[in-house]
């Protein structure tokens, strides 16, 4: 009697070596399911993450966002309507195009601005040049003395203007080919710019004949020849010869201040024969 041994009742049957057993050893068919089963590749997989997005957007309360596409990204969300594009939806009016009005109106404002900034640059490299230039060509062609002394002239009051305007005068004879009065017509001008809303600024052609009553009256016998004249028209000094314009400067400001001149030149009513009511 042969003795049992091992797991099987084949005994000697159901060794390994047993061609009877090996015989009965089939392949299992395998399952559509498994890595291996060639329809495997040929089936979708599942996407985990769509059915995520979909639970979150509708938790939220949303509607459920498209699911992305291979290779594709997801669409970007709407973009949310300007305080213009709101009211124009409110009005019944279509916010595209009040967006396209929108867009079509910083265009314009972008082209306006891009040719301010060109026209600032263009101007920020000329403009020393153009400043370089107007001063040397300022420099070479000065403004001539006598056409100074000619526009004092021309704009200068009328006696009865004089008179009448309860101001202080200053008055000077000159003549075109007086040096000193040619000298003097610069700060002459630059004192009756600083003044002239407050005092009389008079010149006088000494060498004019149409004048030669007036040069007689005033006893003119040298030039230039500066009278300083108070609000009633009376003389306070007379100065023959240049005189800075800084020492004009004090006794104008004496004048109207109602103080003493700090600066006198020559007591010559002695000779003149009038010019307290006109000049």
């Amino acid at each position: 009697m042969a003795a049992f041994v091992g797991p099987t009742p084949l005994g000697v049957g159901g060794t390994r070596s047993c061609p009877a057993v090996a015989a009965y050893r089939r392949p299992l068919p395998l399952s559509p399911f498994s890595p291996a089963h060639p329809l495997q590749s040929q089936l979708p997989r599942p996407n985990h993450s769509v059915g995520r997005a979909v639970i979150h957007t509708m938790a939220a309360g949303g509607p459920p966002a498209p699911p992305p596409t291979d290779g594709e990204p997801p669409p970007s969300p709407p973009r949310p309507l300007t305080a213009s594009e709101l009211v124009a939806a409110r009005l019944g009016r279509d916010p595209a195009a009040e967006r396209r009005r929108q867009e079509a109106a910083a265009a314009i404002r972008d082209a306006a601005l891009a040719k301010e900034r060109t026209r600032d640059r263009t101007l920020a490299v000329i403009g020393p040049a153009i400043g370089a230039a107007l001063y040397f060509l300022v420099a070479a062609n000065p403004v001539s003395p006598l056409t100074i002394l000619h526009q004092l002239d021309a704009s200068s009051p009328t006696p009865e203007a004089v008179a009448a305007s309860n101001r202080p005068t200053v008055m000077e004879f000159y003549a075109d080919w007086c040096a000193a009065c040619r000298d003097g017509a610069a700060g002459l001008s630059l004192l009756e710019a600083r003044y002239a809303p407050d005092v009389n600024f008079v010149l006088v052609d000494a060498a004019n004949e149409a004048n030669a009553a007036l040069v007689d009256k005033w006893g003119v016998d040298g030039i230039p020849r500066l009278v300083l004249l108070d609000r009633r028209g009376a003389v306070l000094t007379n100065f023959i010869g240049g005189v800075p314009k800084e020492i004009l400067a004090e006794d104008i400001d004496a004048m109207l201040s109602g103080k003493p001149l700090p600066n006198l030149g020559l007591d010559m009513s002695s000779i003149m024969g009038g010019g307290d009511d006109d000049y």
